[in-house]
């Protein structure tokens, strides 16, 4: 939007998509700061995300798809098909909770989000340390999240607890990592980046093989 150009200065904004124009003064601003439509409005690019409306706040990710070799982490929650269909209200909660706390916890680890579908999450990173690290802050933040009270009736995210000690709470998230070198493509839709090929195949029947609150990790 080359409207968008005009009220930087006005904004004193510090980030620029490098697609659209539009800046960002401390990485968000609403869309009608950012003068897009008033409507639900998409803005995409192979490195920023920007999804509101006029009344919500765009938040900008700014981490760059890692290519070549590259560390992937699939996960999703265990038994969330029964869940859902038992417990539909709270689920709701209880994902909106998990999706809020891998989001802000992959950003801090410079993780790309590449892509959602139900309650899994496909993530990218540059290094295997930090996909690492990502994992073991998710399971620990997870642990420690304030729950929706109904879920003590709800098996596989009622809190366990062994000699005293809490070893599990909340929604029970399998984790695996691996690395590879797969085929790198902008998803001509959402201009992000996707990965393709049999390393990514693999790396998925990876996080199959945990169980809730478990991290496994490939041979690669």
């Amino acid at each position: 939007d080359k409207n968008a150009k005009s009220g930087d200065k006005k904004r004193n904004a510090r980030v620029v998509c490098p697609d659209c124009g539009v800046s960002f003064k401390d990485a968000t601003t609403t869309a009608a700061e950012a003068e897009l439509p008033s409507s639900a409005v998409q803005v995409g690019s192979p490195y920023y995300t920007f999804r509101a409306n006029a009344t919500q706040t765009l938040n900008l990710t700014s981490v760059l798809p890692p290519t070549g070799l590259v560390t992937m982490v699939f996960t999703d929650i265990q038994g969330s098909t029964a869940l859902w269909e038992k417990f539909p209200q709270t689920m709701k909660e209880i994902l909106n909770l998990h999706n809020d706390t891998m989001r802000s916890i992959c950003l801090d680890h410079n993780g790309y989000e590449v892509k959602t579908e139900g309650d899994a999450f496909f993530n990218a990173f540059h290094s295997v340390r930090d996909a690492f690290l990502y994992c073991c802050d998710v399971q620990t933040a997870l642990m420690a999240a304030e729950w929706p009270d109904q879920r003590s009736e709800m098996h596989d995210t009622d809190d366990i607890y062994e000699d005293g000690v809490k070893v599990f709470g909340g929604a029970r998230v399998r984790m695996g990592i691996n690395c590879g070198e797969p085929s790198c493509e902008h998803d001509p839709i959402s201009m992000r980046m996707d990965y393709f090929g049999p390393i990514v195949n693999l790396s998925a029947r990876v996080s199959g093989v945990a169980k809730g609150g478990e991290i496994v990790i490939g041979e690669n």
